[in-house]
């Protein structure tokens, strides 16, 4: 059995360095992570590719991580495979203890994350358009092991990876399950809806790209907020952490550090509407949560 109490350590550190970076953001204006416009260039197409190829890998990577622990955590639970290396890894970062969740909730959980993942990939490369930005060394260091984190969180806290038996999984169901997938479902469905009309303001009607500038959102959540998808994405999270059982310490530490995340990039961009469509934007949305923040 394992623990995720070094794992929570990190986790804790991880948190405190992303509240550092966003109190910088927000009082002082410096341009962090995806803020900051790149100059123009004379190869549009080269800046639109450079540019791509950040979120593109970034997904890529994070679903062959996620996919190679999925499958051995899988193969753990329901085909009683060896796995030594997630073996070797869990020591690592965990410790004998007793574990916060069951193995059904587990796969359920580790299956939502590599859904989002699988969808968010697919919007990179089919439906966001990007423009080219400078990114800081820390924030995209720090992005880039964020999927390693979520990952471990999922699983340090589970059962040992042996087999469990149908019946036993079977046994598992409880009614925090389908609450979470049906939470999970909704804001993957109006995460996607936001990102749509985000796409649909640099379009004209045939589908062409016509800017990539900033116009006022409007339609679905855009009504309550100026940030949705950051909104959506802390449901999606909170909604694996709702199938774990609410119990998983390191989850809701990964879930912790999500939200201080969006807060403050939210804060950041509500303040860059507010500054760039002055009365044209709307004075009655939040940054974030609705009728909150």
């Amino acid at each position: 059995m394992f623990s995720s109490r070094p794992l929570d350590y990190i986790l804790m550190l991880y948190v405190a360095v992303e509240i550092c970076i966003g109190l910088v953001l927000v009082f002082t204006g410096v341009h962090i992570g995806k803020a900051k416009k790149a100059k123009p260039r004379d190869d549009s197409l080269l800046a639109q590719v450079t540019f791509i190829w950040r979120p593109v890998v970034y997904y890529i990577l994070s679903l062959s991580w996620l996919s190679w622990l999925g499958i051995n955590v899988f193969g753990a639970y329901m085909l009683d495979w060896n796995v030594p290396y997630t073996q070797v890894i869990l020591q690592y970062v965990a410790q004998p203890h007793h574990n916060s969740t069951d193995a059904l909730s587990t796969m359920i959980g580790l299956s939502m994350l590599i859904c989002q993942h699988v969808r968010r990939l697919d919007e990179c490369l089919h439906l966001n358009i990007y423009t080219s930005v400078h990114m800081n060394v820390l924030p995209h260091m720090m992005q880039y092991l964020l999927p390693v984190f979520l990952g471990l969180s999922l699983v340090a806290e589970g059962p040992p990876l042996e087999r469990q038996g149908l019946l036993h999984l079977i046994c598992c169901i409880n009614w925090y399950h389908p609450v979470g997938i049906m939470v999970f479902i909704l804001a993957s469905k109006h995460q996607h809806i936001c990102y749509s009309i985000l796409t649909s303001l640099r379009k004209d009607k045939s589908g062409q790209i016509v800017s990539t500038g900033y116009k006022v959102p409007r339609g679905d959540w855009f009504g309550w907020i100026s940030c949705p998808h950051l909104f959506a994405d802390i449901l999606i999270y909170t909604a694996i952490g709702i199938c774990l059982g609410l119990r998983q310490r390191a989850w809701c530490l990964c879930t912790l550090h999500l939200l201080v995340h969006h807060i403050f990039y939210a804060l950041h961009i509500h303040r860059r509407y507010g500054v760039v469509f002055k009365k044209e934007y709307p004075t009655d949305r939040a940054a974030l949560i609705p009728f909150l923040l």
